[in-house]
């Protein structure tokens, strides 16, 4: 398996560390509510109604528990967030036993001089404005977090002074010294049997299954332990705050779902994902970029849902998803679906112009890029496609150049044109020309481009895509009636910030 980074913890505490970046932590701190008047324990409580009284309490401990099921799926797309703390805990245990192998000792009083030494460099540095506790906070750690990551870094430090790796030679220079004890822990990783429990983007890339660790065990360190528990807390104290908000969320709409009765059984989640895929070659069909021609109902399920179709069998919230959107699609009205298309009727649904367009962007002004060259350079390069076409060369060798290049900023794509805001200026050129004409360069905003026409195509009845707009209203009505509930006290009350994220 890859060796992953250390965690964001350990950087923040090792740039304390480092001198030079004392006075350069300046980050967002947490956005957070007032805490709701909770039992001791409870971060969440969501009720079955505003007549609820009791509602249904989840507790930091289930909600950690929660967070390392919900992570399950990123694990498998993601080497950053959850991964990371997963391999952290795992470098934390790890230094444990080798401290246990060699003889290392480190005690309290260690770590507290190390924490009064960063508090007496934050004073000194911010002129007396700041302390250390306050420099946590701002970074969204907690001080008891932010105290376990000084062990692990004296760990670290006197498993590199040990005469079986550097000794005496560890240098003085603090970025050499950070590199070297990097190089000496990653040797002790050569030499530490780890074994994991769940399955991360390196098992599916390397094809392989991750080990039968028995159930609550998510990875081992030379066969110690490291619990879902211990992994899901770490989760909730160390990922960012945005992250945890979003699990929460998540568990509060889940818990709101299954209140309501609102579900599938796996009979019927194949059912609503058996509809989903039969609606996709129409919905596919009304997407106004072209490229969405080549993508697969797999590929727009895992974009969908951030979990493959495997994932949602076992996820209780996608679950609930499913299930609440397959109800509303049962309540939604005839009057209601000819409302929405009459709304698209000039615009999704209706007649368009088919043209092929390579688009080079530009920078617009000083210290704005998009692209990194000027508006000349955009012309200039616009006008050597132009000219390629104009002497016959296929569009689609052209366009293939273009999209092969690792530059971003110029690319080609076939557009549904119609005249809308966004594709307004296309949309004119395109009634300039006749089908197969190639224009001169034009302008956006930001991008010079050149437009071949395909020519026109006529627009949709109501019949044709009755079943993808009925699927767009109950799909709306969905998204606001869970909206609406998760913002709602009488039904969901969240303390934010968690206690242990203080």
């Amino acid at each position: 398996m890859t060796y992953q980074a250390p965690h964001r913890g350990v950087h923040f505490a090792r740039a304390l560390l480092a001198a030079g970046l004392l006075l350069a932590l300046s980050v967002s701190p947490l956005s957070a509510e007032e805490p709701a008047a909770l039992p001791e324990g409870v971060v969440a409580i969501v009720r079955a109604g505003p007549e609820d009284r009791e509602g249904r309490h989840l507790t930091f401990e289930n909600f950690c528990y929660a967070a390392s099921q919900q992570s399950l799926s990123d694990l498998k797309r993601q080497r950053s967030g959850a991964r990371q703390v997963l391999e952290q805990l795992i470098e934390e245990r790890m230094c444990e036993l080798e401290c246990k192998t060699l003889g290392i000792v480190v005690q309290a009083v260690d770590v507290q001089t190390l924490w009064n030494d960063l508090d007496t460099k934050v004073r000194r540095r911010s002129g007396g404005s700041r302390t250390l506790r306050e420099t946590i906070e701002e970074q969204g750690t907690t001080e008891s977090e932010f105290r376990e990551q000084l062990w692990h870094i004296l760990r670290k430090e006197r498993i590199a002074k040990h005469p079986k790796y550097l000794g005496p030679n560890v240098p003085a220079n603090e970025d050499a010294r950070i590199q070297q004890i990097g190089i000496v822990i990653a040797k002790v990783r050569e030499h530490t049997k780890v074994e994991y429990g769940l399955l991360t983007i390196d098992h599916l890339q390397q094809k392989q299954r991750p080990k039968d660790l028995g159930a609550g065990v998510a990875a081992t360190v030379s066969g110690t332990p490291i619990t879902t528990m211990e992994y899901g807390r770490a989760l909730v104290i160390r990922l960012p705050g945005n992250q945890v908000r979003e699990y929460l969320d998540r568990e509060c709409k889940t818990a709101l779902m299954t209140m309501q009765g609102v579900g599938l059984t796996d009979e019927q989640l194949k059912a609503e994902v058996d509809h989903l895929e039969a609606l996709w070659p129409l919905e596919r069909e009304l997407k106004r970029d072209e490229v969405w021609k080549t993508v697969s109902f797999k590929d727009r399920f895992e974009t969908q849902f951030n979990m493959t179709i495997e994932d949602v069998m076992n996820s209780r919230y996608a679950r609930g998803l499913l299930g609440l959107v397959r109800q509303m699609r049962a309540d939604v009205t005839a009057e209601e679906v000819q409302a929405e298309f009459d709304k698209e009727e000039e615009g999704q649904y209706g007649p368009y112009i088919l043209a092929d367009v390579i688009e080079i962007g530009f920078s617009q002004k000083k210290g704005f890029s998009s692209g990194g060259r000027t508006l000349g350079e955009a012309r200039r390069i616009a006008t050597d496609f132009a000219n390629q076409l104009a002497r016959g060369e296929a569009y689609e060798r052209v366009a293939s150049s273009v999209n092969m290049q690792q530059d971003r900023s110029q690319r080609a794509r076939t557009l549904r044109l119609t005249n809308t805001d966004n594709d307004r200026v296309h949309y004119q050129q395109a009634t300039r020309h006749r089908d197969g004409d190639v224009s001169a360069p034009y302008e956006t905003l930001a991008e010079v481009c050149v437009m071949r026409r395909v020519g026109p195509r006529p627009g949709r009845t109501l019949e044709s895509v009755d079943l993808y707009v009925r699927e767009v209203v109950a799909r709306r009505k969905a998204r606001e009636w869970i909206e609406d509930k998760i913002k709602d006290a009488a039904w969901v009350q969240i303390r934010w910030p968690l206690p242990e994220r203080k």
